[in-house]
């Protein structure tokens, strides 16, 4: 009788041991993927980012809109602009777009921020 509660402690000892283990696993693994996660879909911004305008484009479906400026930077590359809400088209005025890249793949995408003033465009401050 005496084996028997041994052998009956020893497999609660053994099952409690591997269900630990197995808890531990899974809480390991998901702090790791949700910290990959986290990683490789924070974005980075860069504000300031200039240009002008140069066109406007609409890609409607039947479930959603989205409208983009398709703006031409200061530095010469031209992008499109994700607008966020009903802004009046304003063609070449300049503007101020956010630049958010992925940290991880390096992809980069553009926010329109605002319409700058005449008052503050490089052209004017001569």
């Amino acid at each position: 009788m005496n084996s028997y509660r041994e052998h009956r402690d020893r497999m609660k000892r053994q099952k409690r041991k591997t269900t630990t283990r197995k808890v531990v696993l899974v809480a390991v693994g998901g702090l790791l993927l949700f910290g990959s996660l986290f990683l490789l879909f924070m974005p980075s911004y860069l504000d300031g980012q200039r240009g002008t305008v140069v066109g406007y484009q609409d890609d409607t479906s039947a479930t959603s809109s989205r409208r983009y400026l398709v703006i031409r930077l200061d530095g010469g590359s031209t992008v499109q602009a994700r607008i966020k809400k009903h802004i009046p088209y304003k063609l070449e005025n300049r503007v101020m777009v956010k630049e958010i890249t992925n940290r991880v793949f390096g992809y980069k995408w553009y926010v329109f921020r605002q319409y700058l003033d005449e008052s503050q465009s490089p052209a004017n401050t001569q």
